[in-house]
């Protein structure tokens, strides 16, 4: 499963992007960096897939489910107690579930969607380990409300069957709020996040983050440029003659 795409629609001069992980896919970092995409493309509808290569397939009329998983078991995410060291960083990332005003857990992002598992979830998180007031940078939410069964959630990352989590909760009414963590803010004071980076210094960090990248890029691609040289070379003369490495070490 790819782990980022994007489609240029020339025609229509649509930029379609979905990714898992990247400062896109970070809460201090995802307003800059969409700020610089679009500076990128004037004139151009920029647009997240938050369904992934599926919803890809589905803008080019290609069958979605074409891409998706066939296992029908979920891999259920596990819970993070306040001390895990999953939860370092300044961008640890995760999943923060509030239940009304009461309570906050946190699970992992690096399994299935907790929100994909619909109200058995509840019964796992009776035994999940709390948080008191969670403030750290996820890219992740759901906040429940048992009592009116409603739920609301948001992701920054792309997320299997996104639109289609209604379904796997019947009865609930369900919102899904795209990347608008702030309305899991609102519904409840137990997910308040410390305060962001001003945008100058996000768009720094974003910027230093793909020069990173462009020189690992590089330093990747020389040496698969080596390798491949080398591998031409011992096919065409063949592999040094024992005799001829002694004469060099002497």
């Amino acid at each position: 499963m790819a782990q980022g795409g994007i489609l240029l629609d020339l025609g229509r001069k649509v930029l379609l992007i979905f990714a898992w992980e990247g400062p896109t896919t970070e809460l201090r970092h995802r307003a800059a960096a969409f700020a610089l995409i679009r500076a990128a493309w004037p004139g151009w509808d920029v647009r997240w897939l938050y369904d992934g290569p599926a919803e890809l397939r589905e803008y080019l009329g290609l069958d979605p489910d074409y891409v998706r998983s066939r296992d029908p078991d979920l891999s259920p995410a596990p819970f993070l107690a306040p001390d895990d060291e999953d939860l370092a960083g300044p961008d640890p990332g995760g999943v923060v579930i509030t239940i009304g005003t009461k309570r906050c857990h946190v699970a992992s992002d690096a399994f299935d969607h907790p929100v994909r598992e619909g109200a058995a979830l509840l019964n796992r998180l009776m035994h999940a380990p709390r948080h008191k007031i969670c403030r750290l940078h996820r890219n992740s939410g759901i906040h429940l409300d048992p009592q009116h069964r409603r739920l609301g959630w948001w992701s920054l990352y792309s997320s299997p069957h996104a639109y289609q989590v209604p379904e796997m909760w019947p009865g609930w009414r369900v919102e899904f709020w795209r990347d608008n963590w702030r309305q899991h803010a609102r519904a409840g004071d137990r997910f308040s996040p410390a305060p962001l980076d001003t945008p100058e210094h996000a768009t720094a960090a974003v910027l230093a983050q793909a020069e990173e990248r462009r020189i690992l890029r590089a330093d990747n691609h020389a040496h698969t440029h080596t390798t491949r040289l080398q591998a031409i070379r011992q096919l065409i003369l063949g592999p040094p003659h024992p005799g001829a490495r002694h004469t060099e070490k002497r």
